[in-house]
């Protein structure tokens, strides 16, 4: 029987319009597999009754990912959220069995002991759906039982840890068995369903692509996998987000201000070896505890993602620093050593100087 693959994204003015940016991270195409699983899983279905089925992800360089989904599917994703925003009864246990499974996590790391790559790939599932996709969505809950349980599975994720120590190395084992030498380095370009059914199309050719320096986009459209490499990820990306962002950079004022400064891009937990004078704007797809040392330096923060409660809006209010999120377009279209205005009264976001320029 004949496999069909998504409409290839190359070269191509006709992508549909209705693709929308939803997030970005630093990932391999191994990682951008296995986080597009957690929302396409059955487990996802069963515990929110709705699951996301499509999915772009262009690699914009070798730390950052953005991730795209179909408008339609992010709204009715969007309904069973505040469905489920309104029935604590019903939120609650979801929680409860992520702080489980957190537990349970925490062990399988301590004791180094592990199943089969399969069973531990579902375990990786059924945790971040509990303690990593719900908390998220749930963050905005007014229930304070809710939002105590979401505070502190957000505060300490496990996944990471997981995939780099018990997930990666099973994948590797996995390859070596299929006959791959170099299992570790082949372990980043490939997906989960490939590893799954060790079945493996191109992979001679997605090493070439990475030593020629090329940026993968990968589609998972209806559960049909397609892989490919290009030169040039913006040309994909200007096209899929011309609907989203015409002019200008906009979010929403967590904490009010205005100032102008050179911006820091950060995609990395790795802060030792980062620059980062006093007195710069930090511009991140979002920030966590690690970068706590670079956020008590900032002038401004400004953040893809977020809303009100999330931990850069909140660390904002707490320094009295100017602070814009949800920006969604900030670490692609703002380059590290831009001088930039931070307005946050009106929320926006202007690129005074290149920093190519400087």
């Amino acid at each position: 029987m004949s496999v069909s693959f998504p409409t290839s994204l190359l070269g191509s003015n006709a992508i549909e319009s209705d693709w929308k940016y939803y997030l970005a991270r630093p990932f391999s195409l191994f990682g951008a597999s296995v986080w597009n699983e957690w929302y396409a899983s059955e487990r996802m279905h069963e515990v929110l009754g709705y699951r996301l089925i499509d999915a772009v992800f262009v690699e914009m360089r070798s730390d950052i990912v953005r991730n795209y989904r179909k408008e339609n599917q992010l709204g009715s994703l969007q309904v069973v959220i505040d469905d489920l925003l309104g029935d604590p009864i019903r939120a609650l246990p979801a929680l409860e069995r992520g702080v489980r499974l957190n537990l349970e996590a925490k062990e399988k790391l301590e004791t180094e002991r592990s199943l089969s790559f399969r069973e531990e790939v579902d375990f990786l599932i059924d945790m971040a759906v509990h303690s990593t996709i719900i908390p998220y969505f749930l963050s905005e809950t007014k229930n304070e039982k809710v939002l105590a349980l979401c505070t502190d599975l957000r505060s300490e994720s496990f996944y990471p840890t997981f995939i780099s120590t018990i997930v990666e190395p099973l994948a590797s084992k996995e390859l070596r068995v299929c006959g791959f030498e170099n299992a570790e380095n082949v372990v980043p370009l490939v997906t989960i369903r490939e590893l799954l059914a060790k079945e493996f199309a191109d992979v001679v050719e997605r090493i070439r692509g990475r030593e020629e320096g090329k940026r993968f986009v990968y589609q998972n459209r209806d559960g049909k996998e397609l892989v490919e490499w290009t030169e040039n990820p913006d040309e994909i990306v200007s096209i899929l987000e011309k609907h989203e962002h015409p002019d200008d950079l906009r979010g929403s004022v967590a904490f009010s201000g205005k100032i102008s400064g050179r911006a820091r891009v950060i995609l990395t937990a790795d802060i030792e070896e980062v620059e980062f004078d006093e007195g710069d704007i930090l511009v991140a797809v979002s920030t966590s505890p690690v970068l706590l040392p670079l956020i008590r330096k900032a002038s401004a923060i400004v953040t893809d993602e977020g809303g009100m409660m999330c931990h850069a809006a909140i660390l904002a209010r707490e320094l009295e620093i100017p602070c814009i999120v949800g920006v969604q377009a900030a670490t692609s279209r703002i380059a590290d050593g831009d001088v930039v205005e931070v307005d946050a009264e009106s929320g926006r976001i202007h690129v005074l100087t290149s920093g190519n320029s400087q």
